[in-house]
């Protein structure tokens, strides 16, 4: 993505392991001990506090997207806004966030912060 912003990572090595390798050992091993759910899943709501609180209960709600990923054509995450008082919504206005996995697209980011839906978070 040329001229992309990227919002960088902002509590990688602290809540969840900073590097690529550690982090998708540590997914792995929290999703290889969840247990699988009897229904497909058509949203979810999951905590986001570090792994080593919450990570095998947030590991076991996406081992309910196994059924459907094939399906799953949008992602439309909601998340507090931890710093600042926001009333409604906000947006982010990077093109795509950075994650020790890698970059991850956000899908006009920057258009509805133009728009007013502003936000950097």
């Amino acid at each position: 993505m040329m001229n992309a912003t990227v919002r960088p990572a902002a509590v990688a090595g602290t809540f969840y392991p900073g590097s690529d390798r550690a982090l998708g050992a540590a997914v792995a091993e929290m999703l290889a001990g969840a247990e699988a759910a009897s229904m497909a899943a058509k949203a979810l709501i999951v905590p986001h506090a570090g792994y080593v609180y919450s990570g095998p209960i947030a590991a076991s709600a996406y081992v309910a997207l196994r059924k459907s990923a094939a399906a799953i054509r949008r992602v439309i995450l909601f998340g507090p806004a931890h710093r600042v008082w926001v009333p409604g919504l906000a947006a982010s206005s990077a093109d795509c966030f950075e994650t020790p996995l890698g970059r991850v697209a956000v899908r006009g980011g920057r258009r509805r912060a133009d728009a007013g839906g502003g936000g950097d978070g």
